[in-house]
């Protein structure tokens, strides 16, 4: 389990990510994934003002500090990328993940993507300056 979080981390900062444009460049979009084997174990994305657009894990990485480890990692982009909070639409079952992370609901909730509904949350983050990481 600790070498999955461990090779989780050590992925997510000494690969380069891969970028695709979405729109104007304030809409770009920084995705990572972990990949063991043939399995996807994770992906995440955000975007350069702060929207965490994917954060996945595959049912066999759950509960492994995985996604906890890779929501850091999409803050830290947020961060330097001068964004100053984090904002996501969590589903239910994934709410209390982000509670436990500091995320606050922020809003009424939304049904977007076809979920049946989703909650609205933000979190502050501390801006790291302008840069990659």
């Amino acid at each position: 389990m600790a070498t999955i979080r461990k090779s989780w981390r050590a992925g997510s900062r000494t690969r380069r990510p891969t970028t695709s444009a979405h729109g104007f460049a304030s809409r770009t979009i920084r995705c990572w994934w972990r990949v063991e084997g043939s399995t996807i174990l994770a992906a995440g994305s955000v975007t350069d003002a702060g929207e965490i657009t994917l954060n996945d894990v595959s049912p066999e990485a759950r509960f492994l500090g995985i996604s906890r480890a890779k929501m850091q990692s999409l803050e830290q982009r947020a961060s330097a990328r001068g964004s100053t909070r984090c904002t996501l639409t969590s589903t239910e079952s994934a709410h209390r993940f982000y509670r436990a992370l500091g995320y606050v609901d922020d809003g009424p909730v939304v049904h977007k993507h076809g979920a049946h509904g989703g909650y609205p949350m933000s979190k502050p983050i501390a801006r790291a300056g302008r840069g990659e990481i």
